[in-house]
């Protein structure tokens, strides 16, 4: 017998219903946008489960629901929420958990780091000494008794202790978080026994740590916490995603669960699994939850038989990891050609392929697999693209920063503390309103270019008035940084309703690269000319980086990712050198996503980051020495990857370090990083106000360890999520602080 199950659906609505309900609740917090906050919760969770049931699944999977992270929610379930911001860890409210997530008038948010190597970010827990646990997690023992009126067979899901613990950081003078699992494990221990208690048969334990080769220390971690977990829990399904366990894959069948998870999306070799135990379920992940291409069911159905022939455990199928980072249905897509909707698959359509696979390896409904079979899952191979041209492109050195920033004098007039944002402004509504009405063709281009010239001519005066040394133009023509750039490049596809999270709710529409990419006309070069042309000051280009629209894109099948790296970074260029020929003199070459993309597996590091300084290089390299390349980078690891970022030799980098409290410089410092640098003074994601004497001591901490003649001032992040009343006051207090520190610190 053969299992089709999910390991989750994704949570923000088939019309993104969450993201909306969320920001009326954060914009009012009245009674009735808070009852309506729950009502949809309710929508959501059912019409995803009774859809699961249509569908045919085995199981209904519940928990997977999040108001704003899922690391949050276990950790706010769990009763651990940080205690520094006086509420009641044992009993916090809806309240108290946006809180945590977005900080409040008293106390920063929690810290945003990206999830794994993927383009979702997560809140990361602050474990202290002596702390403690109050497991209740009441909204999943609603959701399941929510899921039992169904009448169809209910699993779990939560994330794992291990996984919750490594995600997390010490805090408060804290040597080791290992030192909390004991009464982690405690917390874990009681919601277990609730949900068995529940009559619920199976929980879906998620470790994605389980990918990594573990130190010894966490190996430890691991068996210690399945011993005292299996004893008290449902039947535990130790699920593990993002790529195969290799180095770990003897040591976890050991542990005493009752099942394993397993992704065998990328090309897994069949024979690993030969001598899995007999005695455990075995699910596998076939159909792939990070990409948008249909399934080859013959070949997937080949191995899973080949599989089911070198085992005698119980099988299951499903997707390789969560559905988070696919779109929800494809079914509602108008734009797509059919030819190209015939080799795609959402959320919806990996459910069926996974139940596809079941059902013809069982003898049921063997008609509806059959005819899954027959469709069409290969591209053509591609033609008349070869990489070593663009390599060669590569070849023209920069000179040396210290000969550049001779040449690069006047731009920002040599000042101490130069003063400049990350590049966007308010998305208001009345901007939304108005691409939206051009897009559906109510407005007329000389009409929808003549409005968005009024609003970046407002955002220019703002500047101007806040007295910003280096303007942005503030990406008014811009619905996201890599969808905009999709939209004016050869070889994207960009969906009607491809919505994905990214956290809470921020939900981007990642482009579809179908062909070879080409560059077909400017992109940015109309708007930054315009914007240059109400002001003295200068005025930067902003250009998304190639790694970063990689990233944040779903890539073909049969390119690899360098090949894929270098078509992006040949475009961009031209688009760079444009920039230049029209007078920019700055150009941000953004790459937030630089690191997302790094193999799980740190010897396989080393190739993807020599592809990413090489696309940087072709990008930035065509430009003159007295043309002044920026790049930013926010919310990640940044410290691991440092020699690299130092490598991509950019002239300023700016990078999010408010929201982590500057710990990113400590790994510039010691690296020896000689070039000019604007770590964020202020968290753009939270809606708090920075004071001026909260800008001063974070310009003056920074001065601590880089020289002043070095350190540029400015946010974490985009101001593109923003009101205009917040925008206001926390660019004036951070020009006031920056000009005092001048005085303070007189130039030489």
């Amino acid at each position: 017998m053969v299992t089709a199950h999910l390991l989750g659906f994704p949570r923000i609505g088939f019309n993104r219903e969450l993201k909306f309900t969320l920001e009326s609740y954060w914009n009012h917090r009245t009674p009735e946008t808070k009852e309506l906050l729950f009502k949809t919760r309710k929508e959501i969770c059912l019409k995803t489960w009774k859809m699961q049931k249509l569908l045919r699944l085995d199981f209904l999977t519940v928990g997977d629901f999040s108001f704003y992270d899922h690391v949050l929610s276990t950790l706010c379930g769990l009763g651990g929420l940080p205690k520094r911001y006086g509420f009641n860890v044992k009993s916090p409210s809806i309240d108290n958990y946006f809180d945590a997530a977005r900080g409040n008038s008293n106390f920063r948010a929690m810290d945003l780091k990206k999830w794994f190597n993927t383009n979702y970010h997560y809140l990361v827990p602050e474990y202290t000494s002596g702390m403690e646990f109050h497991a209740e997690f009441p909204w999943l023992l609603e959701e399941i008794e929510l899921a039992k009126t169904l009448q169809h067979p209910i699993k779990v899901c939560m994330l794992g202790p291990a996984s919750l613990l490594w995600l997390g950081k010490e805090y408060g003078g804290l040597v080791n978080r290992i030192e909390v699992l004991p009464r982690l494990l405690e917390a874990y221990k009681r919601v277990l026994m609730n949900i068995k208690f529940k009559g619920v048969e199976w929980v879906q334990l998620e470790e994605p740590i389980a990918s990594f080769n573990l130190p010894a220390i966490w190996r430890r971690a691991l068996s210690t916490t399945y011993e005292q977990l299996s004893s008290c829990s449902p039947r535990i399904l130790f699920t593990s995603y993002y790529a195969f366990p290799n180095e770990m894959y003897s040591f976890l069948k050991s542990l005493p669960v009752d099942g394993f998870h397993f992704d065998i999306t990328n090309n897994v070799s069949i024979n690993l699994l030969e001598s899995y135990p007999s005695d455990k379920v075995l699910s596998v992940g076939i159909v792939s939850g990070r990409d948008v291409w249909k399934n080859d069911l013959k070949r997937s159905i080949h191995r899973v038989e080949r599989l089911r022939s070198k085992i005698r455990s119980e099988l299951w199928v499903s997707t390789s990891c969560p559905l988070l980072h696919v779109p929800c249905d494809l079914s509602t897509e108008g734009r797509i050609s059919e030819s190209l909707k015939r080799k795609l698959s959402f959320g919806v359509q990996k459910i069926q392929e996974a139940v596809a696979i079941k059902e013809h390896l069982t003898n049921q409904n063997s008609n509806i697999a059959t005819s899954v079979l027959v469709k069409e899952t290969h591209f053509n191979p591609r033609v008349g693209f070869y990489t070593e041209e663009l390599e060669n492109e590569c070849c023209f050195k920069r000179l040396s920063y210290l000969d550049r920033i001779k040449l690069q004098k006047n731009i920002s007039k040599h000042l101490i503390f130069p003063t400049t944002t990350v590049g966007s402004f308010p998305q208001t509504e009345h901007i939304r309103k108005i691409r939206s009405q051009f897009k559906k063709g109510n407005l007329t281009q000389k009409e929808y270019i003549t409005t968005l010239k009024t609003e970046v001519s407002f955002i220019i005066k703002k500047q101007a008035v806040y007295g910003l040394d280096v303007f942005v133009h503030g990406e008014v023509e811009r619905n996201d940084m890599v969808e905009y750039f999709g939209e004016l490049v050869e070889g994207f596809m960009i969906t009607e309703n491809g919505w994905i999270q990214s956290f809470g709710s921020r939900c981007t529409k990642p482009p579809i690269v179908f062909k070879d990419l080409s560059f077909i006309r400017p992109i940015t070069v109309y708007w930054t000319r315009y914007a240059q042309g109400l002001t003295n000051k200068p005025v930067k280009g902003m250009v998304t980086g190639p790694m970063t629209i990689l990233n944040w894109s779903f890539l073909r099948k049969t390119q690899t990712i360098q090949e894929m790296s270098l078509q992006i970074a040949s475009v961009l260029r031209k688009e760079v050198n444009l920039l230049e020929n029209h007078g920019t003199r700055i150009v941000q070459i953004d790459e937030p996503a630089i690191r997302e993309g790094l193999p799980l597996l740190y010897e396989n590091w080393n190739q993807y980051l020599s592809w990413s300084v090489k696309a940087f290089h072709i990008v930035s390299s065509g430009v003159s020495a007295s043309t002044q390349i920026h790049t930013h980078l926010c919310y990640s690891e940044f410290g691991e990857i440092v020699d690299t970022l130092v490598k991509l030799d950019t002239d300023v980098i700016s990078i999010e370090a408010a929201r982590s409290n500057m710990v990113l410089l400590e790994p510039f410092k010691e690296c020896g990083f000689t070039n000019e640098i604007g770590p964020g003074v202020y968290d753009i994601h939270s809606p708090m106000i920075p004071s001026v004497e909260e800008v001063l001591l974070r310009i003056k901490y920074i001065t601590t360890s880089i020289s002043k003649e070095r350190v540029w001032v400015n946010p974490d992040c985009g101001l593109k999520t923003r009101t205009w009343s917040q925008v206001d006051s926390s660019l004036s207090n951070m020009v006031k602080a920056a000009k005092i520190a001048r005085l303070q610190e007189p130039s030489v």
